[in-house]
């Protein structure tokens, strides 16, 4: 019908920016758990892990699963949520470098 319909496994922050920008231009987009895709392709007898093949079983997982679209939250909640992320990663600093990472631009 023309549609596009994106699917691609959760990754966390690194699939937030991408959810957000394709739901900004109207694709649909399916956001699923590894596990499901990963359980999928087991059942496909795929046993090769190559970014290639997982690219065309998570295609062929949106084609033949049809998953729901995932709604994608307000765009301060996402930032909300990165914001978090970021200072989460921090927690595991040395302390003694965190003056010189707040100088850096």
């Amino acid at each position: 019908d023309g549609n596009i319909h994106c699917v691609m496994e959760a990754t966390g922050n690194y699939s937030a920016l991408l959810l957000y920008m394709l739901d900004v231009a109207g694709i649909t987009v399916s956001m699923e758990n590894p596990l499901k895709i990963k359980n999928f392709a087991r059942a496909m007898l795929s046993t090769v892990k190559t970014d290639k093949i997982d690219a065309r079983l998570i295609a062929l997982y949106g084609e033949k699963m049809n998953p729901q679209p995932f709604k994608v939250q307000g765009e301060a909640i996402l930032r909300l949520r990165h914001t978090s992320a970021y200072q989460a990663n921090y927690r595991h600093v040395e302390p003694s470098w965190l003056p010189r990472m707040s100088a850096c631009p």
